[in-house]
């Protein structure tokens, strides 16, 4: 076999136990693993340029996003489709704030929800608060 069929033949991607007691029905039902790359790049294109020429997170959404993206079952399979994502930001936000982080340590980035909810707030003081995702 090939090195470059071993690699991508290679489940990367672990899945972890996620608690969800907001979601009685799903819990111990809903799993979290890291981004893979395609997932990282959708996520990293919200971000919006400052008028300082930098990108900072997006004011709206990105919870959902992140959270959508890696929320998987038993197998590894996405819970929510692209589709459902949207809705998905009208859940919880404490829930999707502890997916949020616990999957950026996974995934190896180095935002906290902390850190993305300073640069939310000067965002908004600089630029105004009409940078939706949607």
């Amino acid at each position: 076999m090939k090195l470059s069929d071993i690699i991508l033949n290679t489940n990367d991607l672990p899945c972890f136990p996620f608690p969800t007691p907001e979601w009685p029905e799903a819990d111990g039902k809903v799993f979290i693993r890291a981004l893979n790359g395609e997932e990282q790049f959708a996520w990293e294109q919200t971000f919006v340029p400052s008028e300082k020429r930098i990108l900072v997170p997006p004011c709206d959404n990105y919870l959902a996003l992140v959270a959508g993206y890696a929320m998987v079952d038993g197998t590894g399979e996405r819970i929510f489709s692209d589709e459902q994502i949207r809705l998905l930001k009208e859940k919880n936000s404490n829930l999707l704030a502890r997916a949020y982080d616990a999957i950026m340590r996974l995934s190896k980035i180095r935002y906290t929800k902390e850190e993305f909810e300073d640069a939310k707030k000067n965002c908004e003081k600089t630029i105004g608060n009409d940078l939706s995702t949607d």
